[in-house]
């Protein structure tokens, strides 16, 4: 019984990991757009910046694309490989949804990649009331399933 417990609260915790994710990447998303419009920075150097800060110090995108910066690899390469790190909550759709940015950060002028984000943002704000929909719903319900699938195992057994 405990183990069906666990399976539906570890269910229900990776929802909620996402859903969590999700926001921070809105969040680094807005502060990438400030950070370009307002330094004029390096893209390297942005990506160093937000990465330091203790809010995106769990984000795996920050830490991962940052990390790439400082090897010495471009900015596009990097931040691709970001978007695919195996630390990441994010759904595949999720990724599919960011992935275009590496395509546009330091590769295009200021309006270009000021205008990508802004799309991201919307299409990843979309996917974040998407994911917090699915959370609130399911949740409770998949924890629900493992104890009463647990119970229903013990039943059986006995």
């Amino acid at each position: 019984m405990a183990c069906t417990a666990g399976l539906g609260l570890l269910r229900a915790c990776r929802m909620s990991a996402r859903v969590a994710e999700l926001e921070r990447c809105l969040s680094f998303l807005d502060s990438l757009e400030e950070e370009l419009r307002y330094t004029r920075a390096p893209i390297g150097r942005i990506a160093a910046s937000l990465a330091g800060r203790e809010e995106y110090a769990r984000l795996p995108l920050a830490r991962e694309w940052a990390r790439g910066c400082q090897e010495g690899k471009p900015s596009w390469e990097a931040f691709q490989r970001a978007v695919e790190s195996r630390d990441s909550s994010l759904a595949p759709g999720d990724r599919q949804t960011v992935a275009p940015l590496a395509q546009v950060l330091g590769c295009t002028d200021l309006e270009g990649q000021l205008s990508a984000i802004r799309l991201v943002s919307t299409l990843l704000g979309r996917r974040l009331e998407e994911a917090t929909r699915q959370k609130d719903s399911r949740a409770r319900m998949d924890i629900s399933l493992g104890v009463l699938a647990g119970a229903a195992a013990a039943v059986l057994l006995w």
